[in-house]
């Protein structure tokens, strides 16, 4: 099993106007794993 938090702060400038994007994303996986 995992878990990650991601922190990421964007910030653009289009035609004059300020923009601040926050993406925080908790992921999740799973794995399985078989050797024979």
């Amino acid at each position: 099993m995992d878990y990650k938090y991601l922190n990421a702060d964007t910030k653009m400038t289009i035609a004059g106007n300020k923009y601040d994007l926050d993406l925080n994303p908790h992921l999740f996986g799973i794995g399985v794993g078989y050797r024979f």
